[in-house]
């Protein structure tokens, strides 16, 4: 069960990031057919450290990152809580 949960999620969202679709041999019209292949970390790398990233989309992920992540926590974790040792309970 514990596999089920926990590893193979992270394996299926992980592949698809380190695979890109390319073209494998064109034809004559230039088509091809489209081969998944490995490229590791390189799908990263052109977003991270390029011009293409303005002010406002750092902006924006800060912002996230302190807004929501504080407000998400507690209203993630507060069922949980309740769950393990409601107030109610005479224990």
């Amino acid at each position: 069960m514990f596999a089920v949960v926990f590893p193979i999620p992270i394996v299926v969202s992980v592949s698809p990031v380190l695979l890109r679709d390319v073209a494998s041999a064109s034809d004559l019209y230039g088509g091809g057919e489209k081969v998944s292949t490995f490229v590791g970390l390189d799908n990263y790398c052109p977003g991270g450290g390029t011009a293409r990233l303005s002010k406002r989309d750092r902006g924006g992920s800060c912002c996230l990152g302190v807004v929501q992540v504080p407000v998400m926590h507690p209203g993630g974790l507060a069922p949980g809580a309740l769950v393990l040792d409601p107030p109610w309970s005479s224990g």
